[in-house]
């Protein structure tokens, strides 16, 4: 008896690390102070293009978090200004929504957004950059620059699996 309860427990533990081996790492926002910490991290390639997303909830409102790289890999290396949009390669075009609101970068925001590798994969330094909430403008296809703003930072790992749309 007592060496199948020590069997039955060793199976349960290597189970447990054979699924955990698949998983994400843990990617963290802090949003105004406040931490997301998530696996729930995906990774896209559109129009050539990838993009990390996340979709989760903090502080019970959900929060929609984006950003591109205008180049055709996943960055394991280099500095790129955090964008309220635009194609050139230096730049990431970030943005997300909370609770209905969108808040992008100012579009003079010198921020960036550090790659390094991490077993293989990209893992992204969000440095603290101030976000503004916009709202559409009822008269064109513009955005107009709202009163509220929060401040993010982070780090976010590239996925292990990644989805071409």
């Amino acid at each position: 008896m007592k060496y199948t309860s020590l069997l039955l427990s060793a199976l349960f533990l290597l189970g447990f690390a054979a699924c955990n081996k698949d998983r994400n790492e843990k990617s963290e926002l802090y949003i105004d102070g406040t931490r997301l910490s998530t696996r729930n991290v995906e990774g896209y390639y559109m129009m050539g293009q990838p993009q990390i997303y996340l979709l989760n909830k903090i502080n019970g409102k959900e929060i929609s978090f984006e950003f591109d790289f205008n180049v055709h890999s996943y960055p394991k290396s280099g500095s790129f200004v955090l964008s309220y949009g635009g194609t050139d390669d230096t730049l990431v075009p970030i943005g997300f929504i909370l609770d209905g609101v969108q808040y992008f970068t100012d579009k003079h925001n010198s921020s960036r957004i550090d790659a390094y590798e991490y077993k293989g994969k990209g893992k992204y330094i969000i440095n603290p950059t101030v976000f503004y909430s916009y709202f559409p403008d009822p008269t064109n296809s513009f955005y107009i620059k709202g009163n509220d703003s929060l401040l993010v930072r982070g780090t976010i790992y590239e996925p292990k699996d990644i989805t071409v749309r």
